[in-house]
């Protein structure tokens, strides 16, 4: 017997024949696709970071601006403010502090409605920083404001005692002179003392003062109305006033010794 053929040799075909693979090209090609990889992903980090520092970026200019936005507002705020306080304290008439605190809550009020513009925390720390301001300006002017308020208060309480003072004076060189109108006189300064600032003990003061004085002025009116060198020497040796001591009549005494004795060198 012949030998037979394998059944694909019979049928004429043929096993194709396997060519040698390439494994270093594969390797390579592998290697190659594993770079791009890489090289994405950096890039796509790179990307991601540009982006987060623009992001950053642009916040940190927002904020620059919003600060110097706020910074502008609070410096305008300043300048008007101190304006504000400088003419009430130029203002010839004493200005009332509801004047002037009034005055510095109309600009507040515009300067926080111009706040709004900004953002939410800008803007709160804006507001804090404006109140800040105008409750130091209106301490500033509320202490200018009583002392100038005292002063005022001071001279027209002078004024009004050098008023009563001439009064008494000329009561005192009368002949209607009387221990009651005395005592009205004094009650009188010492009403108006206690209503233009003083205290009760300096008020008392006052008024214990305007009765010796009135009590001292009438006593050398009475001795102006003597004729004789001799009355007048037993009015000064005998002289006495109602509610003062010797120590304080004797400056009266003295002062009336003078004039008797340049009379005596005139005569």
């Amino acid at each position: 017997k012949m030998a037979r053929l394998p059944r694909y040799e019979a049928g004429r075909v043929q096993a194709a024949g396997i060519g040698q693979i390439d494994f270093a090209g594969m390797r390579e090609q592998a290697r190659f696709s594993e770079s791009i990889g890489k090289m994405a992903a950096f890039v796509n980090r790179e990307v991601q970071e540009r982006e987060i520092k623009r992001t950053r970026e642009e916040e940190e200019q927002n904020a620059t601006y919003q600060r110097i936005q706020a910074d502008s507002l609070k410096t305008a705020y300043s300048i008007q403010v101190n304006d504000i306080v400088a003419q009430a304290k130029q203002s010839p008439e004493l200005v009332s502090m509801d004047q002037v605190v009034g005055s510095l809550a109309d600009l507040t009020d515009g300067f926080m409605a111009s706040a709004e513009s900004l953002d939410k925390e800008t803007a709160a720390f804006l507001q804090n920083d404006l109140l800040s301001i105008s409750a130091i300006h209106a301490e500033n002017y509320t202490t200018y404001h009583q002392q100038e308020a005292v002063k005022k208060l001071k001279a027209e309480s002078i004024q009004g005692l050098n008023q009563i003072a001439i009064n008494s004076e000329l009561y005192s060189s009368s002949d209607s002179f009387s221990p009651e109108g005395v005592e009205k006189l004094a009650a009188e300064a010492e009403q108006y003392a206690l209503d233009h600032g003083y205290n009760a003990v300096s008020a008392a003061k006052e008024a214990q003062n305007l009765r010796e004085k009135m009590s001292k002025n009438n006593a050398v009116y009475r001795y102006s109305k003597l004729v004789t060198l001799e009355d007048k020497e037993n009015y000064i040796n005998t002289l006495k006033i109602p509610g003062l001591t010797i120590e304080d009549i004797a400056p009266v005494k003295r002062e009336l010794e003078s004039q008797l004795n340049q009379e005596r060198r005139n005569f």
